[in-house]
């Protein structure tokens, strides 16, 4: 996927997030959505890992009592991950020390396209720690990105 979003467009808001992990939320979302994350993870074909032992994604583990608030990372691409968190709604962030090119933001933004697509609710991206801060936004309903010109801070 090719995403519509440039790196340059976002260079100036990611000059402020050297060292940080936008936050990413996928609105309206619940325990009841994980399932249909881990599908849609499953069937990507992206190598998935539980940061607590390094054992590899499975769909069913999330019925595991000791999976339960637990995270794990996805490689959309080698060079870039997507740590998930297992919480009363679907939440994940990026290091953005990683998106160094177009390839890398495209990869990104087919993590967030396809969970959005998928649960048919908007996803955003924040800086860390405020989830009312977005700078990226994607509406599944018009399959769009938009992003903020400047920063609330």
């Amino acid at each position: 996927m090719k995403s519509p979003v440039r790196l340059t467009d976002l260079s100036e808001l990611f000059g402020e997030l050297d060292g940080h992990l936008p936050d990413g939320q996928v609105l309206g979302s619940n325990w009841s959505d994980w399932p249909e994350v881990m599908r849609l993870l499953a069937l990507s074909g992206w190598t998935g890992t539980w940061l607590s032992d390094g054992a590899p994604l499975e769909v069913g583990d999330i019925d595991e009592p000791d999976r339960r608030d637990a995270s794990f990372t996805v490689h959309p691409i080698p060079t870039v991950r997507v740590n998930f968190f297992l919480s009363d709604e679907v939440l994940f962030d990026i290091d953005r020390r990683e998106l160094v090119d177009q390839v890398a933001l495209d990869a990104i933004c087919e993590v967030v396209a396809r969970l959005g697509a998928s649960l048919r609710k908007p996803v955003t991206i924040s800086y860390e720690g405020n989830f009312d801060d977005v700078f990226l936004r994607y509406e599944p309903s018009v399959d769009e990105f938009t992003i903020r010109a400047m920063p609330m801070h």
